[in-house]
């Protein structure tokens, strides 16, 4: 589907630019909150028995960040590219 507004090549660049910024932001983002996760697995899979309430809500905590961290970063794309249009 072709663009309604066709946008110069430099906010094109410029968009491409801060899309790859976001990427990157996110990728450390995730990475952290996985890592997270799996420290959480790592010390309390083996007393689960006595954390049986804390390990999912530790995981959940960590899983909310990503979800919250992907939202953020698509509503800074939204609004950068709703920008280049005015």
């Amino acid at each position: 589907m072709e663009p309604l507004i066709e946008l110069p090549d430099a906010q094109k660049q410029r968009i491409r630019e801060r899309e790859k910024e976001i990427s990157e932001g996110l990728a450390t983002v995730r990475s952290a909150c996985e890592h997270d996760a799996a420290k959480v697995r790592q010390m309390w899979g083996g007393f689960f028995d006595l954390h049986q309430e804390k390990l999912p809500a530790a995981i959940e905590q960590s899983e909310s960040t990503l979800r919250e961290a992907q939202n953020l970063a698509a509503q800074v794309l939204f609004n950068l590219i709703q920008f280049a249009f005015h």
